[in-house]
């Protein structure tokens, strides 16, 4: 038992001290880049296909394309994802991450309490979105609502559990990512951003990405009024 504890705090130091510099084995392309451990060697060809089917798919409905390739890196477990980003203290569901240069996610190996294999796999596609979205909008005036709701929606990621109570438009525009899930605002998002696409179109979608602060302008209706709309709609 003390060895084993001695080996699992070790394991932390190192996590702690080099972070994804252990992730020492590559695959790579001229989109991405994929860093993994051997204990990962049999999965990572598989998820490297996936980020390349997600890439090819955003490519095309987004008219869009990566400058350089995207780090991606899979951490082999939820600890070690953790400990290499300094989020020791974040809860056991965090296990991904997006921005214009890189993808932090855990390997659906080894998906941790929250998580399913099967999960992880479409939170990548998720991922990959995202950063189509970082690169090509930026994130700064684009509300969360809107950025994970088109994420979600194009990745194709949704988790049917989710507190019935629905939010408020200004609770889906928080910053905060905690908060943002205490109100299941992954999956109102989703749905609301998925009523957009279904009923004034695509391009639409896309020029409100583009111009946020045009919404009104573009749509012919505020974002509030629009939330209500679809809130009524699916209440009928």
């Amino acid at each position: 038992m003390l060895k084993k504890l001695v080996a699992v705090a070790l394991i932390s130091v190192q996590w702690l001290c080099f972070g994804s510099s252990m992730l020492d084995h590559k695959i790579e392309s001229e989109h991405f880049q994929l860093f993994y451990t051997e204990t990962d060697a049999s999965i990572a060809p598989s998820l490297f296909q996936k980020a390349e089917q997600t890439y090819a798919a955003c490519s095309k409905d987004f008219q869009y394309s990566f400058d350089k390739p995207i780090d991606l890196f899979i951490y082999p477990s939820v600890e070690a994802y953790h400990l290499a980003r300094n989020m020791e203290d974040a809860p056991d569901w965090v296990v991904a991450h997006a921005d214009s240069q890189t993808i932090h996610i855990v390997s659906p190996s080894n998906p941790g309490p929250c998580h399913t294999k099967k999960s992880l796999k479409m939170l990548l596609q998720l991922e990959v979105v995202e950063s189509f979205l970082f690169k090509q909008f930026g994130n700064e005036s684009l509300p969360r609502w809107l950025l994970f709701g088109t994420a979600a929606a194009k990745g194709g990621y949704f988790i049917k559990t989710f507190k019935p109570r629905v939010p408020s438009l200004e609770e889906l525009e928080t910053s905060d990512t905690t908060e943002f899930a205490k109100v299941s605002g992954f999956q109102w998002s989703y749905l609301f951003v998925s009523y957009i696409e279904e009923n004034y179109g695509w391009d639409k979608l896309l020029q409100v990405l583009a111009n946020y602060k045009k919404f009104e302008e573009i749509m012919g209706i505020s974002p509030k009024a629009l939330y209500q709309q679809w809130l009524d709609t699916a209440a009928s």
